[in-house]
């Protein structure tokens, strides 16, 4: 599922409280009660997109470097922990809770790692 990656790093932003001031908060609870995922929020709330304005001002610098620069890691934190079949491509993963559990430990390190920077 193309959506896949974004989802589940939204939904570390969610449950972390690092959503933006315009997020669906009733949603962002479902997510964070595991009620729906990440995914789940990304495809229904945000058609799809994924903007600036979905991340609270406060942890935007890191998105930018993390997910979005060019040197960023978290695909390749991604990739470790989500796909586990070589031959199936990076868009076609559909991820469980033990994936996520894996990406989540790495998004937190990343993290750790750019506050301290």
């Amino acid at each position: 599922m193309a959506s896949n990656h974004i989802g589940l790093f939204l939904q570390w932003i969610i449950e972390n409280h690092f959503e933006g001031k315009e997020s669906n908060q009733k949603l962002c609870e479902q997510v964070r009660n595991g009620e729906i995922t990440g995914t789940e929020y990304f495809i229904e709330h945000c058609d799809c997109k994924f903007w600036e304005c979905d991340v609270c001002e406060k942890i935007l610098p890191f998105v930018q470097d993390y997910y979005e620069s060019e040197n960023g890691t978290y695909i390749g934190d991604y990739i470790e922990c989500c796909t586990n079949d070589e031959d199936k491509p990076l868009y076609g993963v559909i991820s469980d809770i033990n994936d996520y559990a894996l990406l989540r430990q790495k998004i937190n390190q990343a993290f750790e790692k750019f506050v301290k920077s």
